[in-house]
């Protein structure tokens, strides 16, 4: 299995360090960690330099409140993803490098298997096939997928049914008083903590 990416990657935030050194910003070796492990499961360079943005002007204000809270969005970031524990870095690495996949293990796999998604099976050659029975999740010898689409999708409805769930309690609480604002508008997403075309389905 080629290591082709992660060692791009791991240049890659390198490179973001040394950049910011010359700015004569320190990070901890908790915010160096932090973005490394971010890029090796997000996989995206723009939100990579986003975060190291973000962190970078968070070190310049000296207020350790502001740097928790990027580290925060960062961890909140990869906790979006199906399974936290492989990246898209390694899915590439294994072969597969196609954009419209998350990857799974085979634990998480067969939880989301039977909670009735559609998940395929990945291979090195960079192609899929769908999932069309637990027996053949089972005997699938690599890693697996589920579409973005999907995922975003019901990580949206997740989303919107925590709101409606919310709403209906405060009306229940408040007597009639009227609220003139979304329960999520205090909740910035963005791209260190969600992709872009899940955060337009939530507008």
């Amino acid at each position: 299995m080629s290591r082709d990416s992660e060692q791009r990657m791991r240049c890659f935030v390198q490179v973001q360090m040394e950049h910011v050194e010359r700015q004569n910003v320190s990070f901890s070796e908790v915010m160096k960690n932090q973005v490394l492990e971010y890029a090796m499961m997000i996989g995206d360079r723009e939100r990579v330099r986003a975060l190291v943005k973000e962190l970078t002007e968070a070190a310049k204000s000296l207020e350790a409140d502001k740097i928790e809270h990027v580290l925060w969005k960062a961890q909140h970031g990869i906790d979006f993803l199906p399974d936290p524990l492989i990246g898209v870095v390694e899915m590439r690495d294994f072969g597969y490098s196609e954009t419209d996949m998350y990857p799974l293990r085979k634990e998480e796999a067969l939880k989301f298997y039977q909670y009735g998604y559609t998940l395929y099976c990945l291979y090195p050659d960079n192609t899929e096939q769908e999932c069309i029975s637990e027996e053949m999740l089972k005997n699938h010898d690599g890693i697996y997928g589920i579409a973005k689409d999907e995922w975003h999708n019901m990580k949206c409805q997740e989303r919107l049914d925590l709101e409606s769930e919310w709403f209906d309690g405060f009306l229940e609480d408040s007597e009639g008083f009227v609220m003139s604002f979304a329960p999520w508008e205090d909740s910035s997403e963005d791209e260190i903590t969600a992709p872009y075309d899940y955060r337009a389905k939530l507008m």
